[in-house]
């Protein structure tokens, strides 16, 4: 999934603003208006950061979501499982 989409989703699923997630992220709203209508196409190592910690993920797992969709990582850990050949 892209970077523009993920970070939509997410603000989406949390019922945020522009303006909330901006503030709760330490972006400007001007930032999260361009990664979510795709001009920023990855997060910088500070925004990683600030978006792991509101989603209270992994950096690994917030760069399999930007860059794979569920489709995608749903089919590797079959794989790895040896669920899928």
């Amino acid at each position: 999934m892209a970077f523009a989409t993920y970070m939509k989703n997410i603000r989406l699923d949390c019922e945020e603003s522009q303006v909330s997630m901006a503030k709760k992220m330490n972006i400007s709203v001007t930032a999260l208006k361009l990664i979510e209508n795709g001009t920023t196409k990855f997060p910088s190592d500070k925004l990683l950061e600030n978006i792991c910690e509101y989603t209270k993920s992994s950096q690994n797992d917030v760069i399999m979501h930007i860059l794979f969709d569920e489709e995608d990582i749903k089919n590797a850990v079959e794989f790895v499982k040896g669920e899928r050949k």
